[in-house]
């Protein structure tokens, strides 16, 4: 049977997960855009190491030692380069982080994969 922490996390995570996946369904932001891309980085991928944060400073008020995680001697400065250029790199390479941008698109970009129709899976 899972600890009560581990359940607690598990389910933290998703409730984070799934109520960001809904409030963008909600607001009805366009699957590949940029700003779906920002918030999926900034919101929805980091969603268990939100829960580890909440459960452990929060609920538990215990160190983030164990997960490998510390606050002391965090520079602000490097924080802000690193989130500016993570920013920068979603920017940059908006078409290419569009997965599946057309029906029946089998590569990873969206405008230079065969389409399933054209390809061998569907010839007789």
């Amino acid at each position: 049977m899972l600890s009560k922490k581990v359940l607690q996390f598990i389910l933290l995570t998703f409730l984070i997960s799934w109520s960001v996946a809904g409030v963008t369904y909600l607001l009805h932001i366009t699957y590949g855009s940029i700003l779906f891309f920002v918030i999926l980085a900034v919101c929805y991928m980091p969603a268990p190491a939100y829960a580890t944060l909440i459960l452990q400073k929060l609920v538990y008020r215990g160190s983030l030692k164990p997960y490998g995680f510390t606050l002391k001697n965090l520079s602000l400065r490097w924080l802000l380069v690193t989130t500016a250029g993570f920013a920068w790199f979603i920017v940059l390479n908006d078409r290419r982080l569009r997965m599946v941008h057309r029906p029946g698109n089998i590569c990873s970009h969206c405008h230079s994969g065969k389409r399933l129709r054209d390809s061998s899976l569907w010839q007789d």
